[in-house]
């Protein structure tokens, strides 16, 4: 199998054939990861929508309804084929699986963390099984990441996206663990962000399809 030693690429002239839209939270950790997926690609391809602090996962859902319904009605550059992702944390949020149903029944893809966002950046440095609160979550980040909580929870993600294939590796053997132990795949700990970023690298015509995972 063909691998790839790194992100760094040259932007296609092409337009893609469909782009992928991610909602997401506009503040921590999450606008400076995705500006920097963001850069490891063709401009066009991605099309990054922050929200505005909204709180909960299904006030996240509202808000991407909303920019979805718009977006399909008004935006000339928005098709069909184009894919909708929300991106949210469980955290101590009681409507996280009720999200999760939401997007899958109106067809936007989920881009979720249980318990939060730092455990897909643990997951470009380590293997993490522990069941864990965002709290300790955080503290096995900046362990790993020296400065990033006193720093503002903000990092070189140009560096750390390097890692990405692994990390996508490390999320999806956690999520096939708990299908084989009959448990819901989005349970603590787990992500599914490597789905988001494979289905990237798929649309992406810069690396061979068979480099990617199956998220």
């Amino acid at each position: 199998m063909r691998r790839f030693s790194s992100l760094s690429r040259r932007k296609s002239t092409v337009p893609p054939s469909r782009r992928v839209y991610i909602f997401f939270e506009g503040s921590n950790s999450e606008p400076d990861y995705f500006y920097a997926l963001e850069r490891s690609f063709p401009c066009s391809l991605i099309k990054l929508v922050p929200i505005k602090k909204s709180g909960s996962p299904d006030n996240i859902v509202k808000e991407c309804l909303v920019k979805k319904n718009y977006l399909a009605t008004k935006a000339a550059s928005y098709e069909k084929n184009d894919e909708i992702w929300a991106v949210f944390d469980k955290d101590d949020f009681d409507s996280f699986e009720q999200a999760v149903e939401t997007c899958r029944l109106k067809n936007i893809r989920v881009g979720f963390s249980n318990p939060c966002f730092e455990l897909w950046l643990v997951l470009h440095k380590k293997n993490y099984t522990k069941e864990s609160n965002t709290k300790e979550i955080q503290k096995e980040c900046e362990k790993l990441y020296p400065g990033y909580l006193e720093n503002g929870k903000t990092l070189n993600f140009d560096k750390i996206i390097k890692n990405l294939h692994e990390a996508e590796n490390r999320a999806s053997s956690l999520r096939q663990h708990y299908k084989k132990e009959e448990e819901k795949e989005y349970i603590s700990p787990s992500t599914s962000l490597d789905k988001l970023t494979s289905r990237i690298r798929r649309l992406s015509d810069h690396f061979p399809h068979d480099d990617f995972p199956s998220g």
